[in-house]
C-alpha cells in the first residue's frame, strides 16, 4: 500500500508554462489525504515560490519539502529547517557572483533573493519568482535569516553547467552541488538533498521504501528516487534519471502526474504501474 508520495514541480507536475490542472490535482490530493497518504512537493524551489503554485485550498492537503528538501512543512507551518554557516554561505556567494553571464540566488528561511544584474535576461529571470526580493550584495541578507541554499542559473552558458558544477563540488567538499535541469544548479548542506527531506518524512510517519512514489525529471532528483520503490521518472528526464528509474510516464505538458495519481486513487494497490516500467531503468 502507497503511504506517502512526493513530487517534483520544474519540469514534472508543472507544464514547460507553469501553469498545471489545479483542479484536478486538488480533487485527487484531497482524495488521497482522505486515505491517509502523504502527499508532499518536492522541489529546489524556496518555501514562498513553493507555496505560489498551489492554491490556497490545496495548501493545508500537502508537505513541502523545498529548497532541495532543506525545508519540511505540513501546509504553511515549516517544522524542519536545514541550513548552511553564514560565512561559508557568503565564500561561496563571493566566488560565483564572479562568474559572466551566471545569475545568483540565495534561498532562506524568509524568502529568496537574487544578485541584480544590468542584463538584459536577469529581467527574464525575475519575472519566474514571485516574492522575490533584489540585493545588491550578501549583505542585504538579514543577519537573522538562516541561508537554506545558494544558487546559479543561466541562459547563456547551458554546455558550461555540468563542468562547472564540478569545479564548484572540487572547491567546497563540505556542501553539495547538485544540477538541476540544464541551466540551474544548487549549492547547499552536504546534509541535504531531497533524499534527506523524503527519509525525514518516512521516519516521521513511519513509511518504509516499499510504500512510497517519487516523481521527477532531473539530477536533483536521482536521490529521493533511490528512497522509494516506485521511482517514476518523466517523459523528458535527464539521462541520469532514467539510469535508475523503475518507472517512465508522460509528458509534464500532458498532467501525467495527475494522470498517475488518480490511478492510485483508484486502485487497491500498485500492480497497475508495471504498464510503466522504465525497461532502461533499474530492475
Amino acid at each position: 500500500m502507497v503511504k506517502l508520495i512526493a513530487i517534483d514541480l520544474d519540469g514534472t507536475l508543472l507544464r514547460n508554462d507553469q501553469q498545471y490542472d489545479k483542479v484536478r490535482f486538488r480533487n485527487v490530493v484531497k482524495n488521497l489525504y482522505e486515505k491517509g497518504i502523504i502527499v508532499a512537493i518536492a522541489t529546489g524551489n524556496s518555501f514562498s515560490q513553493s507555496l505560489h503554485y498551489i492554491d490556497d485550498e490545496t495548501i493545508p492537503y500537502l508537505y513541502f519539502a523545498t529548497d532541495n528538501g532543506n525545508t519540511i512543512s505540513k501546509g504553511r507551518e515549516i517544522f524542519h529547517i536545514n541550513s548552511i554557516d553564514r560565512e561559508e554561505a557568503k565564500e561561496v556567494f563571493d566566488y560565483v557572483s564572479k562568474l559572466d553571464d551566471f545569475y545568483v540566488q540565495v534561498n532562506t528561511d524568509k524568502g529568496m533573493y537574487l544578485l541584480k544584474s544590468e542584463d538584459y535576461i536577469f529581467e527574464e529571470f525575475s519575472k519566474l519568482f514571485k516574492n522575490l526580493i533584489e540585493m545588491e550584495s550578501f549583505e542585504d541578507i538579514p543577519k537573522d535569516e538562516k541561508i537554506l541554499l545558494v544558487g546559479l542559473s543561466t541562459l547563456k552558458r547551458i554546455d558550461d553547467v555540468y563542468n562547472i558544477s564540478v569545479e564548484l563540488q572540487d572547491k567546497y567538499p563540505n556542501l553539495q552541488v547538485c544540477k538541476s535541469g540544464v541551466q540551474w544548479m544548487d549549492i547547499f548542506s552536504k546534509d541535504g538533498g531531497k533524499h534527506i527531506g523524503l527519509k525525514y518524512l518516512q521516519e516521521k510517519y513511519n513509511v518504509d521504501e516499499d510504500e512510497t512514489v517519487t516523481f521527477g525529471d532531473s539530477n536533483n532528483d536521482i536521490s529521493m528516487m533511490q528512497e522509494a520503490k516506485y521511482s517514476i521518472a518523466m517523459k523528458d528526464s535527464s539521462d541520469e534519471l532514467l539510469k535508475i528509474a523503475k518507472y517512465q510516464i508522460g509528458s509534464n505538458d500532458d498532467s501525467a502526474v495527475i494522470e498517475l495519481l488518480e490511478e492510485i486513487n483508484s486502485n487497491v494497490n500498485m500492480d497497475f504501474i508495471e504498464k510503466y516500467r522504465n525497461k532502461k531503468g533499474q530492475i
